[in-house]
């Protein structure tokens, strides 16, 4: 349960350097499911139905590890960098980010050329991607590799934190509700006439800013009533996903 990670926050901003070991447990398992899903997308989308069941099914469902991603994303921008001036966060994640992105949008440049694959890799693309926009458009989404969005989502994300760090932090219940129903409008409603809103800063905002205010507010999180088995905000992330999945299916 995410309610390991609550008492964390104060403990991580004083000692930013130390690992914890239960956000590890979760990038693991973050890191597993999202592999798994690729796996069973490359080996053709197997299904196994016994009876009413499909074993195969939660392999399906691992792109669920993304939202897991997200989260912690939120919660560690929080954690780490809460008394962090904007400019120098923002500085910081890109040159850490940044240098290894091009060097990896270099090689798939040059192994396209090759004819590894038949993605498009024009001017655009690169430009697109150069400036972490590329997900915004359909044309340029998947172009040069189809994983890239997801750096293109993480840049955003972080500037989203740096504009928007203090009205979440003390708004919880604002922000938490406002982000929930923004996400549920961008990967159900929306992705009619705008697909890519479906991957963008909009459709995964909840699992973000849930991240943010579990840091920032753990009191907070751990103020809903109820017992054991909760509905508690801590749940929230896989219970969002596994929701899109229902709705449209794994992409």
């Amino acid at each position: 349960c995410f309610r390991v990670v609550l008492g964390t926050s104060q403990y991580r901003v004083r000692n930013p350097m130390k690992r914890d070991p239960r956000l590890d447990l979760l990038r693991v398992a973050a890191i597993g499911l999202v592999t798994l899903f690729h796996v069973w997308r490359f080996i053709g989308r197997p299904s196994e139905v016994i009876g009413p069941f499909d074993l195969a099914a939660p392999l399906e469902k691992g792109a669920m590890g993304v939202t897991i991603f997200i989260f912690l994303s939120g919660y560690l921008c929080q954690s780490r960098s809460a008394f962090e001036k904007p400019g120098l966060f923002l500085r910081r994640k890109l040159l850490r980010l940044a240098p290894p992105y091009y060097v990896a949008l270099i090689v798939w440049n040059v192994l396209l050329s090759l004819g590894v694959t038949a993605k498009t890799h024009t001017l655009w693309d690169n430009v697109s991607h150069v400036l972490f926009i590329h997900n915004l458009t359909e044309p340029t989404f998947y172009s040069v590799s189809g994983v890239f969005w997801y750096i293109a989502l993480q840049v955003q994300f972080f500037i989203v934190y740096a504009v928007l760090r203090r009205p979440i932090s003390f708004h919880p219940t604002a922000s938490v509700t406002v982000s929930l129903m923004m996400s549920v409008a961008s990967s159900t409603v929306m992705p009619v006439s705008f697909p890519v809103l479906d991957r963008s800063v909009f459709a995964y905002a909840f699992p973000f800013v849930l991240g943010v205010v579990t840091a920032s507010r753990p009191a907070w999180c751990a103020a809903v009533p109820g017992g054991r088995f909760s509905l508690c905000p801590q749940w929230a992330p896989l219970l969002y996903q596994q929701f899109r999945l229902c709705s449209h299916g794994a992409d």
